[in-house]
C-alpha cells in the first residue's frame, strides 16, 4: 500500500513518539476521525483507538443544527444517543433520529451509525478509557490560542499569551509587580 505524504509524517511522528517513550505503546489514541490520522494509528500503535466526541458532536451540528433548533426532542435523542450504555436503547434511538430529521442528508447519520465501535459507549465501554470520549480540554486550548495568535505574534510574546488565556495575569506584570526599586 502507498502511503500519502500526510500518513508518511503521522507514522514518522507516532515513531518518534514511541522511540521518546522506550517503545511503550499507548493503552488508548483518541482521534478526530481524519483519516492520514487513523490510518497511521492503526499502522504504528496496536491499541484502541477511539473516535472524539467532541468532533463528532461538532460535525453533528453543523449538519443538523437547523433541525435541533426546530426539533429539541431531536436535540434531546441525539445527546442520549451519545451517552448511553445500552445498546438496544442505541438503537432505539438511532431509528427515532433517523425518522425525526427533516433533511434529506442521512448520510454522515448513517456513517456515524456504522462507526459506533469507535464512538459509542454501548459499544466501547469494555475499552478502559477512564471516561475520557473527547479530546475536549485540547480543543478548547488549541482554539483559544487560535484566536489570541496571528501571523503577527511573536514568539516572545506566547507565555504571556498563554498565561492570559489560563486566566493568569501576564508574567511580565506579574514580574514587574513585583520588583521595588530604591
Amino acid at each position: 500500500m502507498i502511503l500519502t505524504e500526510s500518513q508518511k509524517n503521522y507514522c514518522q511522528l507516532f515513531k518518534d513518539f514511541l522511540s521518546f517513550h522506550d517503545n511503550k505503546v499507548p493503552k488508548l489514541v483518541i482521534t478526530d476521525g481524519a483519516p492520514a490520522l487513523t490510518s497511521s494509528s492503526d499502522k504504528v500503535f496496536s491499541c484502541c483507538r477511539l473516535r472524539c466526541n467532541w468532533h463528532l458532536w461538532r460535525n453533528l451540528l453543523q449538519r443538523y443544527g437547523k433541525n435541533f433548533k426546530e426539533n429539541q426532542g431531536l436535540k434531546a435523542n441525539t445527546n442520549k444517543w451519545f451517552r448511553t450504555y445500552d445498546k438496544s436503547k442505541f438503537e432505539a434511538l438511532y431509528l427515532q433520529i433517523k425518522a425525526d430529521l427533516k433533511d434529506g442528508d442521512l448520510h454522515f447519520l448513517e456513517k456515524l451509525h456504522l462507526t459506533k465501535k469507535d464512538w459509542s459507549k454501548a459499544y466501547n465501554s469494555t475499552i478502559f478509557n477512564a471516561n475520557t470520549l473527547a479530546t475536549t480540554r485540547n480543543e478548547s486550548w488549541h482554539s483559544k490560542i487560535k484566536h489570541s495568535l496571528s501571523s503577527f505574534t511573536e514568539l516572545s510574546s506566547l507565555v504571556d499569551i498563554l498565561l492570559e488565556i489560563d486566566g493568569k495575569t501576564s508574567y511580565r506584570s506579574e514580574k514587574a509587580q513585583k520588583v521595588t526599586y530604591c
